[in-house]
C-alpha cells in the first residue's frame, strides 16, 4: 500500500496574531481619534489605552501613532493596518448582530450639516435605501438637531451626547481656494498666490476662514481684498462656478465639482480646517447597533478617493 497516498487531516498553520485585546484598543484609538476618547468607549483609563497601543507597537515591531503631532495622527504604518481592523470587527459585530436580527427595517434619523448633506451624503442616502427596502430614513439638517438622532454628522463640535468617531480617519479636512476657469482669463492675472487677493473673495461666514487662509499662506495685497457674502455655502461654490470669484472648498464637499473641471484649484495654498466633520452615535449600544451598517456604509464611501 502506498503510504504516501493515504489522506490524513492536513493541520492548519496557526495565526500569527499580535493580543486581540490590544488590536481592538488600537482600532478604537485610531477610529475616535484619540486615546481619551477610546478610553471612554472601552471604560478603562486613558493611561491603560497607551500602555496596551505601547505594547501592541513593541509586538509587531512599528510605529503606529505619531505622538509629537496635535491631535495625534497615525503613521503610514496604522493607516494601512487600521482599514483591516475596522473591516474585521465590524464584520464580527454584523455577524453577531445577525444571528438575532431580520432584515433592517423601521426608521432611522439621520441629522447632517447641510453642505455636506446636499452635496454627498442624499445620494449615499438613496443608494442605502434602495438596498434596504424595508427601512424608512427622517433627515434633518438643523445643527444642532432635535433629540432622537440616530446618526449624526456633525462639523465641528456640538453639544449633543454620543460617540464621537472622526469621519475622515485618512487625511484631515483641508481648505484651499477654487474658482471657475473662465475666471483665470479675467484681469487681474493669476501668477502668484497672492494674484486671488485682487478677485472677490466668496464666503458665507464672517470673512474669517478667508482671513485665517490669508494668514496662513502669506498672502500680502496693497489693498483689502473684496468680499462676497452669501447666506448659503452652496451658494458659495454656485458663485464661483458662474465665474464671480473665488470661494474656499475642500476635497469633500466639492469633489463633484472638482472632479468635472467646473472649479480648479489654482495653487497649493491651503490650510487644515477649524473643525472637522464628526459622526455621532447614540450611546446606548442597542440603537447603535440599530445604525452601525448605514455608520459604516456613510464611511467608507465617504472617504473614497480622499486620501
Amino acid at each position: 500500500m502506498d503510504r504516501s497516498s493515504t489522506s490524513r487531516p492536513r493541520r492548519e498553520h496557526a495565526r500569527r496574531l499580535p493580543n486581540l485585546g490590544a488590536l481592538a484598543v488600537f482600532e478604537a484609538a485610531a477610529r475616535l481619534g484619540g486615546l481619551a476618547r477610546a478610553a471612554d468607549e472601552l471604560s478603562v483609563t486613558t493611561s491603560a489605552v497607551s500602555h496596551q497601543v505601547r505594547a501592541l507597537e513593541e509586538q509587531i515591531g512599528v510605529t503606529l501613532f505619531d505622538r509629537t503631532s496635535r491631535p495625534l495622527q497615525l503613521t503610514a504604518a496604522g493607516r494601512l493596518l487600521l482599514p483591516a481592523l475596522r473591516q474585521a470587527f465590524d464584520g464580527i459585530a454584523d455577524r453577531l448582530t445577525a444571528l438575532g436580527a431580520g432584515p433592517m427595517r423601521g426608521e432611522l434619523r439621520v441629522a447632517c450639516a447641510p453642505l455636506l448633506l446636499s452635496k454627498r451624503v442624499l445620494p449615499l442616502l438613496a443608494e442605502y435605501l434602495d438596498q434596504n427596502r424595508e427601512l424608512s430614513i427622517s433627515i434633518v439638517s438643523q445643527m444642532p438637531p432635535p433629540e432622537g438622532i440616530d446618526l449624526m454628522i456633525a462639523f465641528g463640535e456640538v453639544d449633543v451626547p454620543g460617540e464621537r468617531r472622526p469621519l475622515m480617519t485618512d487625511v484631515p479636512l483641508r481648505f484651499f481656494p477654487v474658482c471657475s476657469p473662465r475666471r483665470l482669463n479675467l484681469s487681474p492675472p493669476i501668477r502668484t498666490p497672492s494674484d486671488i487677493l485682487g478677485h472677490p473673495l466668496i464666503h458665507y461666514d464672517d470673512g474669517s476662514d478667508w482671513r485665517r487662509l490669508i494668514a496662513t499662506a502669506g498672502l500680502t495685497s496693497d489693498a483689502e481684498p473684496p468680499f462676497v457674502k452669501v447666506p448659503h455655502p452652496l451658494l458659495a461654490f454656485e458663485l464661483a462656478a458662474l465665474g464671480c470669484g473665488f470661494a474656499i472648498a475642500d476635497a469633500m464637499t466639492a469633489a463633484d465639482e472638482l472632479s468635472s473641471g467646473e472649479l480648479v484649484r489654482v495653487s497649493d495654498v491651503e490650510m487644515e480646517a477649524p473643525a472637522q466633520y464628526m459622526m455621532i452615535l447614540p450611546t446606548d449600544e442597542p440603537r447603535r447597533r440599530r445604525v452601525r451598517d448605514l455608520e459604516r456604509f456613510l464611511h467608507e464611501r465617504l472617504n473614497t478617493g480622499l486620501a
